[in-house]
This record gives C-alpha cells, structure tokens and sequence, in this order.
C-alpha cells in the first residue's frame, strides 16, 4: 500500500510540473503574439493539473480579451476558488461578468478585490467604473433607490468623474429629490469645465515648452503661465513653469511652483533636483543639499543630480 500511495505522490508531482511548464509555455507564447497556440497550452496546464489556478486565470484573461465571456468566467470562477485572496483574479473575474452582461456580479467582484487589495488604483478605477454602469442599468430599468446607492458609491470612489455626478443628479432628479439632484449636476457641469480647462492648459503647456526650446524665453513663460492659471493642480505645469522662471531667474517663484509641483507628484525626481539648483542659486546649501539628495533617491542614475551635489555638499563644509 505503500508503495501504491508513493507512486501515486510520483504522479501528482509530475502532474504539476507538466502543468506549471504548460503555463510558462503558453505566456510566452501569447506574449509572442501566438494566442491560438497560446490557448492550447494553458488548456493542457489545466487538464494537468485542475487546480492550477495561475494557468485558469490565464486561460479566463485570454478568453476574455477574445470576447469569449461565458467559457471565461467559469475559469475564472475555478481559478478564485482555489484562490480566493487573489485580488488579481477576483478583478479579472469582474471583467468577464461585466463583457456578459452581469454587472451586478462584476460590481460585487470588484468589490472583493479592492478589499482584498485597497492600494491598487487600477482595481479603485474599475470599481468606479462597473458602479457606474450598474447604477445607471438600475436607472434605466427604473430601479431608482438601487440605482441611486450604485451611483453614490462611483462618485465616492471617483469623485472627478463628472458622469458618475450627472447620473446621479438625474436619479435624484426622477424621485423629486431636487436639491440633492442640483448639487449633484453642479458638480458634473464644474467637473467638465475642469476636464475642459486641463486639456487647454496640457496645450499651452506643449506651447510653451516648444516656444523655451526656440530660446522665445519670454513668449514661453507666458504660455507655461497661463497653463498654470487653468490647471494649477496639474504637477507637470507647475514643474515646467518653475523651471522656465529658473531659467529666467525669477528664483524665489520658480521655488514656489517647483515645491508646489513635488508637493502634487511627490516621485517627481526632476523637481527636487531644481529645487536643489534654486536653493543653491539663494545659497541656502543646507537645503540644496537635502533636495539633490531626495532628488538621487528617485534618479539614482542621475549624473547632473550627483555632480550638483558634490557640490552643494562642499559649499556647505566651508561655510
């Protein structure tokens, strides 16, 4: 009996490991852009090893993406039996109930996978979504009170997302509730007027930067500021308005807007090392010193950072 039982040990492990070797075989293969093939393989990692569930989540996310929704979520139903703390899958389970049509169920994946994995904004950005689409299927089929709490809950975890706001303000609108309804329509009309501000302000920005590169100092601050003034929450305007005013040597406003802009993107490499360089142009060596360092710390391969900070750094000994 025992040697029965060892065998049989034998056999599962080399189950597993043709099922495994399947499932590397059909990534690459579908990275390489061969899906048919690719199908094939993660299908043979499955019948190797049922329980395999990176090789059931693939073989769903590619059915998926074929649009084959109904063969997709039954892998991926299987994959998140076998796990079910993976919030990857429960997401991409998600994904194949909202392509068939089942946006209750997608919401209610979405659900678990962002409580599974709160920090993930692509998971927070599809719960959003499906909320949405499913709040306003609600509308349309006249579930108003349902269709109400989907749509609260996709402008709670979008609130720029001025769709979310208007659907929401049109139910409210429906059951008479009307000041809640205004407020809700104010907010999608002033979140569009925000959309529309930010893609003017991204051209005057491209406007201005082509302008500094023809050495037009002056025509591109004067873009770069306008930019500003119709996004000033936007990082990348504030960034390159701080260093045209460094260029121009306005130091203490281009300080202004560089700390603004690492404050808004706080991986922002390029900015703490201007900073670095208006710190060191007002002779403030400690805190030049502080921000090429933070400035290294995101770029470390960042040769003009290294050399500012030699010295930044030998100015500050010989004080």
């Amino acid at each position: 009996m025992l040697f029965v039982a060892m065998i049989a040990v034998c056999l599962l492990l080399a189950d597993r490991s043709v099922s495994v070797q399947s499932n590397e075989d059909g990534l690459k293969l579908l990275h390489a852009g061969r899906t048919q093939e690719a199908e094939q393989r993660f299908r043979d990692a499955v019948t190797a090893d049922p329980k395999n569930f990176e090789a059931l989540n693939n073989l769903g996310v590619l059915l998926k993406r074929e649009n084959k929704f109904t063969a997709a979520v039954g892998f991926l139903r299987k994959a998140a039996q076998f796990a079910p703390n993976d919030a990857r899958i429960h997401s991409n389970l998600a994904g194949a109930l909202r392509g068939s049509g089942d946006l209750a169920g997608a919401v209610a994946e979405m659900k678990l996978a962002a409580s599974l994995d709160p920090a993930s904004a692509a998971i927070a950005q599809n719960f959003a979504l499906y909320s949405r689409e499913y709040g306003t299927d609600l509308y349309r089929r006249g579930d108003l009170d349902r269709a109400i709490a989907q749509l609260r809950k996709a402008a709670e975890l979008a609130p720029d997302d001025s769709a979310a706001h208007f659907q929401l303000g049109r139910a409210l609108t429906k059951l008479g509730r009307s000041e809640e309804a205004a407020a809700e329509l104010k907010m999608a009309q002033r979140q569009n007027q925000q959309s529309r501000d930010l893609i003017r302000a991204k051209a005057l920005n491209n406007e201005g930067n082509g302008l500094l590169q023809t050495g037009d100092l002056e025509g591109g601050l004067e873009k770069l500021e306008q930019a500003v003034a119709l996004a000033a929450g936007d990082a990348v305007c504030q960034y390159n308005y701080g260093v045209a005013l460094l260029l121009a040597n306005h130091v203490d406003e281009a300080l202004d807007h560089l700390l603004t802009a690492v404050r808004l993107d706080p991986a922002q490499g390029n900015g703490y090392y201007y900073i670095g360089k208006a710190q060191m142009l007002k002779r403030d060596w400690r805190a030049a010193v502080e921000a090429l360092e933070h400035a290294i710390q995101l770029n470390p391969g960042d040769d003009a950072a290294g050399q500012t900070l030699a010295e930044a750094r030998q100015r500050l000994q010989g004080q």
